[in-house]
Formats: C-alpha cells, structure tokens, sequence
C-alpha cells in the first residue's frame, strides 16, 4: 500500500513536471499529502489497536518473545492510549509464561537427555550379553554348528543362507544384528571376530 501511494505521488508530480513543473504551492500541497498519507499507513500498521491484536494472536501461538516484543512496541509508540493498559498488563502474563515455557523445555530436554543415557546403557547392557555369548565358542577351533544352533535358540535368523554366521534378531524391542568376521592367529590360538550391533 505504501508503494502504491508513493507511486501515486511520483505520477503526479511527473504529470505536473511534464506541464512545465509544478508551482511551488502545489508542490507543497502534494508534499503535504504525502506525509499525511504516510502518517494513516502508520497508523494502520503501527497503530495500538493493530498492536494489541497482533500481540494476541503472537499470545494465542505460544510465540512469547514476538508477542513481549509487539507489547513493547505498543508501550513505546502509545504510552498513553487505552490499549496501552491492557498491554501493560499482558507484559506481565507474557514474562511469567514465557519463564514457565522456558522451564518446561528445558525439563523435557533433561528427561529427553536421562532417557537417551537410559538406552544408551541398556544397549550396552544387551551388546554385553551376546558378546559373552560368543566368548563362549572362543578358542583353537570354531564350531560353526554349534554356534548357530545356540543363536536359533536364542531367536535370532541367519543372515545370508545357512551356512553364514552372521545373525539378526530382537531382544528386549532392540534390533541385535551379530556378524562374523573371521579369525585372527594370536599367541593364545586363533581369536574370532565379531561386531553386534545394538538398535
């Protein structure tokens, strides 16, 4: 609208420039005009009540910084309008809200936090179990066979036919997915090698 209204002010004094310029006293009038204009756009924007609703609708949001800061603004250009005294008003509620929302979030991100270390440790927990499991078939020689039919037992399928010894299943809602990867010589005999992986 501002834009509009500029662009009205700019054609006319193009029109009266284009008929030898406009005299000093009409040149003043549309000036006059202008900021006269200018002023009712103002006001339309920045006016209290405009303020004041705006600030609700920030409230109604839960967008408490906008709505503090739109309350202010209206404090600021209206010190003295009726809208100023419910705004005063609501400066306060916003603060207490906004501390009150403030401190919800940050207990919801300590107990989010708590319950992430919770599965964090209890993915642990279960990585522990299954890599006991397989210490179990350390040693000179690996039974294949027998390790797979210890993992059938504990529910897990094999992944990649029936004679690989990599296994997935599920334990406690976790995904467990084991997989084999090989021997390695040492001084004590041959080590198997393995990962689990815990979801």
């Amino acid at each position: 609208m501002k834009k509009s209204i500029l662009a009205a002010w700019c054609c006319l004094v193009f029109t009266s420039c284009s008929s030898n310029g406009p005299s000093q006293e009409e040149y003043q009038q549309l000036k006059k005009e202008n900021e006269v204009l200018t002023q009712q756009l103002d006001q339309c924007q920045n006016g209290s009540a405009h303020l004041l609703e705006g600030a609700r609708i920030l409230l109604k949001r839960r967008d408490f910084p906008n709505a503090l800061s739109t309350l202010q603004d209206l404090l600021r250009r209206h010190p003295d309008s009726e809208e100023a005294k419910e705004a005063r008003k609501l400066v306060e509620t916003t603060k207490v809200a906004a501390k009150k929302a403030t401190a919800a979030e940050e207990a919801k991100a300590d107990k989010l936090a708590v319950l992430g270390e919770k599965k964090k440790a209890e993915r642990s927990r279960i990585e522990a179990k299954y890599l006991a499991i397989i210490n179990t078939f350390q040693g000179e020689t690996f039974d294949a066979t027998a390790f797979q039919e210890r993992m059938k037992r504990e529910g897990f399928k094999q992944i990649g036919g029936d004679y690989s010894n990599n296994f997935d299943g599920r334990y406690k809602g976790h995904s467990v997915v084991i997989k084999y990867g090989g021997a390695t010589a040492s001084s004590n005999g041959w080590v198997q090698n393995w990962t689990v992986t815990v979801e």
